[in-house]
Formats: structure tokens, sequence, C-alpha cells
């Protein structure tokens, strides 16, 4: 896994044993190779997991071929303070995900899992190109604060939107 998920740096494993993720170089987004998941059959599901200590910059390419809103792909990282949680189904093609991951350990987890009926696509998920950069990120502004006109000690609320390394502190005056 390493190798395929271009990481050597991270400890991979699989929940359960007999159904693992594993290397292969058939479908990627590098064009060199990917993790991807196993095969399973209706209800179950295989998991790929790591951990690290943050605070640091998770980075990685996902894609699932799979039943829409039955069939899931999910990534969820748990860290002391903040958990992320994103999933996909359908045909979805190679999407880049940046995490923000808090201070101290952080869990990794994808999981691909199967409802109780039907099938489509591929019935697969890929994963590659995973980058873990150890250290803080100061806030990055995504979207400023819309200017506003207010009477005179009027209370406004000024809303902007920002992504970095939680938590962040805020003030107001």
């Amino acid at each position: 896994m390493p190798f395929a998920l271009n990481n050597s740096n991270l400890l991979w494993n699989s929940v359960d044993t007999n159904i693992p993720w594993y290397g292969q170089t058939g479908v990627s987004h590098d064009g060199v190779a990917s993790g991807r998941s196993y095969f399973i059959g209706d209800n179950q599901r295989t998991a790929l997991l790591t951990a690290t200590n943050g605070p640091g910059t998770l980075t990685f390419w996902w894609k699932v071929s799979s039943q829409t809103n039955a069939d899931i792909l999910s990534f969820v990282s748990s860290g002391n303070t903040f958990t992320n949680t994103t999933q996909i189904s359908g045909e979805v093609d190679w999407q880049h995900q940046t995490y923000y991951l808090t201070t101290g350990p952080q869990a990794l987890q994808w999981n691909y899992t199967k409802d109780a009926s039907l099938t489509a696509g591929q019935d697969a998920a890929w994963v590659d190109q995973v980058s873990y950069v150890l250290g803080a990120t100061p806030p990055l502004f995504t979207s400023q604060p819309v200017g506003q006109n207010v009477f005179a000690a009027t209370p406004v609320i000024f809303t902007a939107g920002a992504v970095g390394t939680r938590p962040w502190v805020t003030s107001g005056s």
C-alpha cells in the first residue's frame, strides 16, 4: 500500500484482513498505482486505516464507481477536538481532497460500504497520492465579509469563509 498510495511515512492497515484494500495499477490518478477497495458483497464494508499526529495538512485523490446514494466511499478523520466526514457515491471521477488536521492523535479511515441489494458500476473505490505535511496552517480566507449599511449603534454580524488548522481564535469588537 505505501507504493500505491505514494506514502511510506504512514502505516497502512485494513479493519478486516479478509477484505483488505490492495495496491493495483489498473486505475490511478497519477498513472502509476492506487489503493483499491477489495471485492465485497451486499451489506459489507472494507476499510483502509492509518494514523498520525497533528497538526498537519492531509491531501489525497479519491474516486468511486458504485450505486448512487447506496454504495458509499467515505472518509473520516477524527482527532482530539474536531472530526471531518465526507462521502461520495455513484460515478465520481478523481477528486482532490484537503483536510487541515488539529493538534494531537489523528485517526484516518476510508470506508467503502455496500447496501443490502443491487449493484452498479464497478462496485469499487480508489484512493491515490496521499500526502501528509506536519505543521499548522494559518487561516486562509475563502470568502471575505460583505459590507453592510446600518444605523449607528445597531449590532452587525460579518461572515467570512476560511480554511486552515483549527481551532481558530475569533474576536469581535
